[in-house]
C-alpha cells in the first residue's frame, strides 16, 4: 500500500470521527427546534404553573370544555414551535365538548432549562398530574395526545397512568429509527442520547390506541409509524392519510377522525372502539 493510499484511509478515519463527534456534542440542537418565546394567555385559558421533582418550573395552558362530562386531553406537542401554535387543532375538541390541557416543555415557550428526553419525561408527567391534583380528574378521564416527537413522552406517560385511550399523530416507534435511517453510517445507537424507545414501551399500554399518520410523510417515514402500531395491544386503530405530510394533516380532517374515535368510546366500556 503506498503513502498516498495510507494518507487517504487515515484522512477519512480522522473525518469520520470528526463528524461523528461534532453529531454527538450537537446532536440536541440538531433535534429540538423550541420557539423559545412566551405566548400571551388567550381569553379563556387558565395558566398552568407546575414544578417538576428536579426543581424545573413549567408554565401551559388549560382550557375548560363545555361538557363537564367528557374527558380531558392533555395534548404533548411535536419539536417545532411551541403549545401555543397548537391551539388550532385544540379549538376542535373544545368545541365537542373536551377540555383540553396544552402541555408544554422545558426551554419552549417560554419556560427556561435545558431540553432533553428525561427532562420532557418529567415536564409531561408533572402536568398529568396537575390535572390529577387540581382539576380533579381521574386517570380514567384523560386521553393522552401526542403530536411527533410528542408521541414520545406520550407512550411515556401512556405507560404509567391507566388512561381513557392514547391518541398519536405522526408518530415515530423510536426517535433512534428516525435517525438510523437518515445516517445510516453513523453507529447512532452508541451515541444517540434520547432515543424515544416508544416500540418497546407501548407494548404495556393496554386501553385503546389511536395513530394517524400521512403517507408521504417526508420527516417521520409512515413505515415507522405502522412499526409503532404493530407493537401496540389491541384495541387500536391506524388512519392513514393519502397525500398527507407531517405537518398538514389538519387540513386533511384530522380531526374528524380522531372525534370519531372519541365518540366510540364508551364511559363504563373503553374497550368498545373500532378496530
Amino acid at each position: 500500500m503506498n503513502k498516498a493510499i495510507m494518507n487517504f484511509i487515515i484522512g477519512t478515519v480522522l473525518f469520520y470521527v470528526l463528524f461523528c463527534g461534532v453529531l454527538y456534542i450537537k446532536q440536541r440542537s440538531m433535534i429540538y427546534f423550541p420557539d423559545t418565546s412566551k405566548p400571551q394567555l388567550p381569553q379563556g385559558a387558565e395558566l398552568v404553573q407546575v414544578t417538576g421533582d428536579d426543581g424545573q418550573k413549567i408554565e401551559s395552558w388549560y382550557i375548560e370544555g363545555k361538557d363537564a362530562d367528557k374527558p380531558v386531553i392533555i395534548y404533548y406537542h411535536g419539536n417545532a414551535g411551541n403549545f401555543s401554535h397548537r391551539i388550532h387543532k385544540a379549538i376542535f375538541y373544545l368545541e365537542a365538548g373536551y377540555s383540553v390541557l396544552l402541555a408544554e416543555y422545558r426551554g419552549y415557550g417560554g419556560n427556561d432549562g435545558d431540553i432533553s428526553e428525561s427532562g420532557i419525561y418529567n415536564d409531561a408527567r408533572t402536568q398529568f398530574e396537575w390535572l390529577l391534583e387540581n382539576k380533579g380528574y381521574n386517570p380514567h378521564d384523560v386521553i393522552i395526545y401526542g403530536e411527533s416527537i410528542g408521541s414520545g413522552p406520550a407512550v411515556q406517560i401512556a405507560t404509567e397512568y391507566s388512561a381513557k385511550a392514547l391518541i398519536l399523530e405522526t408518530p415515530f416507534s423510536s426517535l433512534l429509527d428516525v435517525v438510523r435511517g437518515r445516517f445510516f453510517f453513523i453507529p447512532v445507537k452508541h451515541l444517540l442520547k434520547d432515543q424515544y424507545l416508544s416500540a418497546d414501551k407501548i407494548q404495556s399500554v393496554t386501553y385503546p390506541v389511536f395513530i394517524i399518520h400521512g403517507d408521504l410523510d417526508s420527516t417521520i417515514p409512515i413505515s415507522l409509524a405502522k412499526k409503532l402500531y404493530d407493537a401496540a395491544n389491541e384495541p387500536k386503530k391506524f388512519v392513514e392519510i393519502k397525500g398527507g405530510n407531517h405537518n398538514d394533516l389538519y387540513s386533511f380532517h384530522a380531526y374528524k377522525y380522531i372525534l370519531g374515535f372519541l365518540s366510540g368510546l364508551e364511559v363504563n366500556n373503553p374497550d368498545n372502539v373500532e378496530k
